[in-house]
């Protein structure tokens, strides 16, 4: 056991030797006049005034136990290190310059790790200015860590002409860089990495005041942010800065090309810096208060006719004292889109794709509407327009009115129309029937102007098995129009807020062809019934256009919609006496073959505009009611009344008719 304890001691005893002869028996640091260190060594004091002292690339120089100190009154041509300054632990003023001493150069090339209360203490008298220090430059190219309460600590009265950052510089703890009292900082540039995290992190005092400070590097702030009580002149941000500007002091002017977080009391002037149309400053601003004038910096890169989005939020109208100007000759505003967020436009830039898409969403169902309206005027013509009462001249002749409603894609159209009918009895078995279809009033979709000129003609030849119309029947005929509309399509510009009117002429023509086989039988009594079977080819075409009137206007493509349709149904009428008739239809139509064009829109200026269905969901198989009455006034004259109800192409689209004509033979 003896043996054992022996061992033990012997081992304890040269551990403790070997850790003295590493930490405690290190040597002094001397510095006499202009000094280099070249070996390990621990703290010591500068007193020699004028000097220049120099730390060699892979030397340590220990501060972890006692202080590196400057004598009060000794002035310091420059401190260069380009090894190791190490704090260790926690260690106040590891690094503490005594009142009334000017440092003309601070260099860090190397690696400096403080740590403690005031761990790099820069002190002075605020009592008396004779004890302030003014100091030259001071610049960190390699990696400085300075950390606990006020790590980086500047006491009243201190004054650089310049603090430069290009490497890794970081402070952190409550106050971590605290710039105390009525000293400044002449320009303070970092282009490297700055990371100033803790409580108040970095802490610019009520009188303190930096002329020009430049962040084009990464400036970390933390959560806390920067408490800003003092003055910057000038404040311009070509980096990054995460975590926010917390300023209760005065910013005089803030030039900004990245995007910040900004809270209390506004810069005098904000002038945004602008690389490109996806790089340029934004502010977001949170509990603003008092106001800025707005500008766009002289280093900026701007194209006129463009929108930049989202440079600043958190603002209100009355935050900015200015929102119109003039750079490089063009013309700029700023608008508010929503609330406190704003938008800066140079010039008339273009509307975006998705509100331009939008834009024709909404022109695309109006011209569904008219091509509904179209076809189902034609086809009706098909279907009704018919004069088979002759007199003994073998002829006859109708004239009425039309009206009808087209429900449906977010559109509705009613028109009314006045019809002619004429028809003329080559003999017993064949006929011709001619009629005219004019328009006189409509209620056109949005945005669609259909001129009135144009009516729908169309005739058609009759061979009947018998003279009374009972028997077979064969039918074939056609119809035809041609019409000018005007499409004006109207929006909101996303980018300007400028109401949008862009107007494109055009025609459109309809026409069709149909074939009908039908056979007519009567119960002997007062009820007769029509069976027929009809096949019907329909083409509806729309010139394309040019928009007019618009800055940025569009082209849209010639349409056409294409179908070939075969119809089943019977009609019936009903003698109730000599004077009055009812009658019915039913029928169902069915498509065989549609072909209907997309709407595809080119712009020289708006890109991703994708095509857009005029009918993206076809409804092939459609029903048709009808139900009307005849008044016979005389052998010769009569006067009909017909209401109808049919479904149309188009998904969801439908139509009510009301039809009246007045007849007579002759």
């Amino acid at each position: 056991m003896q043996k054992n304890f022996f061992r033990f001691s012997v081992f304890a005893l040269l551990t403790l030797v070997s850790f003295f002869s590493d930490h405690t028996f290190a040597d002094i640091c001397t510095f006499n006049g202009n000094t280099t260190i070249s070996v390990d060594c621990d703290a010591g004091t500068i007193s020699d005034a004028d000097s220049t002292i120099i730390i060699n690339s892979g030397v340590t120089l220990d501060v972890s136990a006692s202080r590196l100190t400057v004598d009060p009154n000794i002035n310091i041509t420059s401190f260069i290190n380009n090894g190791f300054v190490q704090g260790g632990t926690m260690h106040s003023g590891a690094f503490k310059a005594n009142q009334n001493n000017d440092i003309g150069t601070f260099i860090n090339n190397g690696d400096v790790y403080f740590n403690g209360w005031k761990a790099f203490w820069i002190t002075n008298d605020p009592t008396d200015e004779n004890f302030s220090g003014n100091h030259g430059t001071f610049s960190n190219t390699g990696t400085w860590r300075s950390n606990g309460s006020k790590a980086f600590h500047n006491d009243k009265g201190t004054t650089w002409t310049s603090f430069t950052n290009s490497g890794n510089f970081e402070a952190k703890g409550p106050d971590s860089f605290y710039l105390q009292g009525s000293g400044s900082i002449g320009t303070l540039t970092n282009s490297g990495t700055f990371t100033t995290d803790g409580t108040r992190s970095f802490h610019l005092d009520s009188d303190y005041t930096i002329t020009n400070f430049i962040n084009s590097g990464t400036w970390a702030l933390g959560a806390s942010g920067a408490k800003l009580e003092g003055t910057i002149t000038t404040l311009t941000n070509l980096g990054t800065i995460t975590g926010t500007l917390k300023n209760s002091g005065t910013i005089t002017t803030f030039n900004n090309g990245g995007v910040v977080a900004y809270e209390s009391i506004m810069p005098d002037n904000y002038n945004i810096i602008i690389n490109n149309i996806s790089d340029f400053g934004k502010l977001n601003v949170t509990s603003g208060s008092g106001s800025t004038t707005f500008g766009i910096h002289s280093s900026s890169s701007v194209s006129n006719d463009t929108l930049y989005k989202n440079i600043a939020t958190g603002l209100s109208a009355s935050d900015i004292l200015n929102t119109s100007g003039t750079y490089q000759g063009f013309s700029w505003k700023l608008r508010n889109t929503s609330g406190t967020s704003w938008d800066l436009i140079f010039g008339n830039p273009p509307p975006s794709s998705a509100s331009t898409m939008a834009s024709i969403q909404s022109v695309s169902y109006g011209i569904a509407s008219i091509f509904s309206s179209f076809g189902m005027t034609t086809n009706y013509a098909n279907m009704n327009y018919d004069c088979n009462w002759f007199g003994q001249d073998g002829r006859c002749f109708s004239i009425g009115g039309r009206y009808n409603d087209v429900n449906g894609n977010n559109s509705n159209t009613y028109s009314s129309a006045l019809i002619a009918i004429g028809g003329f009895k080559i003999n017993d078995n064949f006929r011709i029937t001619g009629f005219v279809d004019q328009q006189a009033n409509t209620n056109k979709p949005n945005g669609i102007d259909v001129d009135n000129k144009g009516p729908l003609i169309g005739m058609s030849l009759v061979w009947n098995q018998r003279a009374d119309l009972l028997g077979y029947q064969f039918k074939v005929g056609n119809a035809y129009q041609l019409k000018d509309i005007a499409i004006t399509r109207s929006a909101i510009d996303d980018a300007t807020g400028n109401v949008i009117a862009g107007r494109g002429n055009t025609k459109i023509k309809v026409k069709s062809h149909f074939a009908e086989f039908s056979h007519q039988f009567t119960d002997g009594i007062k009820t007769s019934y029509l069976l027929y079977f009809a096949m019907r080819r329909a083409t509806i075409e729309q010139n394309g256009y040019t928009e007019t009137g618009i800055n940025y206007p569009l082209t849209f493509n010639a349409l056409e919609d294409k179908s070939t349709t075969v119809i089943l149904g019977m009609n019936s009428k009903y003698k109730l006496n000599s004077k009055i008739t009812f009658n019915g239809a039913l029928r169902v139509e069915r498509d065989v073959i549609n072909k209907v064009d997309t709407i595809q829109v080119t712009s020289s200026t708006i890109a991703g505009l994708t095509p857009i269905e005029l009918n993206s969901n076809l409804n092939k198989i459609r029903p048709v009611v009808a139900l009307g009455v005849t008044f016979h006034i005389s052998p010769k004259q009569s006067f009909s009344v017909k209401t109808e109800y049919q479904e149309l192409t188009h998904t969801s689209t439908n139509v009510s008719t009301a039809y009246f004509h007045y007849n007579i033979s002759f």
